[in-house]
């Protein structure tokens, strides 16, 4: 969609929410709102090594890797983490929640001690599929994301813990945004973005 976006772009404010262009296209949008996603791997990442302290191998589940959230999540974990911990694998699913689960199970056997569920449903397909082999012992678990299967997880123990987006207020912020530039004041604006173009909704664990 980007040739499509940048000609939009030229006609009229535009801006991204929750995921944003690839760095060489941003020239094409007025503003990204949404989550920092390497900020929040940073924060995946280091609740990673609160638990396995010792470090070990991890596993990632994902809809498509070279989306920018989730290579930017990829790349904050592994800040986040350190350089105690070893990446084995990135699967993809292509936004296919029967392949995630296929992923999940494929994995079971690998010499990984944490996995790292990308996407929102990557998470009750990791509880999910864990429970059933009865290996939850073998694994900590860190996910994206609040959907309701999710929270039941970690209520029920079988997550260890999920990374949070403040959806509501990215569509609150976002509206904000686009009626400031409307109206071009831009004394609003500044106080968004400040000198910068992205407007960081943060996280909650």
């Amino acid at each position: 969609l980007i040739g499509v976006l940048k000609e939009v772009g030229e006609k009229s404010p535009l801006i991204t929410v929750d995921s944003d262009c690839k760095p060489e296209d941003r020239a094409a949008r007025r503003a990204y709102v949404g989550t920092n996603n390497k900020e929040a791997g940073r924060v995946a990442g280091r609740i990673a090594k609160l638990l396995r302290p010792d470090g070990g191998n991890w596993i990632g589940f994902v809809g498509t890797e070279d989306a920018d959230n989730a290579r930017s999540r990829i790349e904050g974990f592994v800040e986040g983490a350190g350089k105690g911990f070893t990446r084995l694998d990135v699967l993809q699913d292509l936004h296919d929640q029967a392949k995630a689960r296929e992923n999940v199970r494929a994995s079971l056997s690998k010499p990984a001690n944490l996995l790292f569920g990308i996407y929102s449903y990557n998470a009750p397909a990791l509880a999910e599929v864990v429970a059933d082999a009865g290996q939850r012992e073998k694994f900590r678990m860190v996910t994206f994301d609040a959907e309701e299967n999710t929270l039941r997880a970690i209520e029920k123990g079988e997550i260890d813990a999920t990374v949070v987006q403040n959806t509501y207020d990215m569509g609150a912020q976002c509206a904000v945004l686009l009626q400031a530039y409307d109206k071009e004041d831009v004394g609003t604006v500044k106080s968004l973005l400040g000198e910068g173009t992205e407007l960081d909704t943060k996280v909650r664990v």
